[in-house]
């Protein structure tokens, strides 16, 4: 589990509040990012442009745009540069798979999702195009944290 991405979604909430997960598009401009909805590829179903422009797969569902989104945030909010930056440097596709993972921790952390809502982003993004790798493994890590917390009475 990213404690970096952890510590930025509580810092973030701590500045800008606690913020419904669809209600993404009130917030983005209030920090300087535009959705734009495109035709991407199966694969590609985001992609962030210079920290300011969020590209979005058009045709997703209001929950699975919102997931993707905040991990577009958690780029801007975690890793300044860019992949053609970092992937240029030494050991760039390994930092790559961190920060993929980081990203989808803050997507995950920093905005309020209700459990039937986060739900429908994840069953809408398995229609609509493969789930990253780094998505599955951060919500086992989550789960398993939150079982830990509760096992041990700290919940």
């Amino acid at each position: 589990m990213s404690m970096l991405a952890m510590d930025a979604a509580k810092r973030w909430r701590r500045v800008h509040g606690l913020i419904n997960a669809l209600s993404w598009d009130e917030f983005l401009p209030c920090i300087g990012i535009t959705v734009e909805s495109v035709d991407l590829p199966a694969a590609i179903p985001a992609v962030l442009v210079r920290d300011r422009v969020i590209l979005l797969k058009r045709g997703l569902s209001r929950e699975s745009s919102a997931l993707l989104v905040w991990h577009e945030v958690g780029h801007v909010a975690l890793h300044a540069g860019g992949a053609a930056f970092w992937t240029s440097s030494v050991g760039g596709q390994h930092l790559l798979r961190r920060f993929e993972r980081q990203a989808w921790t803050f997507a995950l952390q920093f905005p309020v999702w209700q459990s039937d809502v986060l739900e429908a982003a994840l069953n809408g993004l398995a229609s609509n195009c493969e789930i990253p790798g780094t998505l599955a493994l951060v919500i086992d890590d989550l789960a398993r944290s939150s079982h830990q917390r509760t096992r041990l009475g700290l919940a």
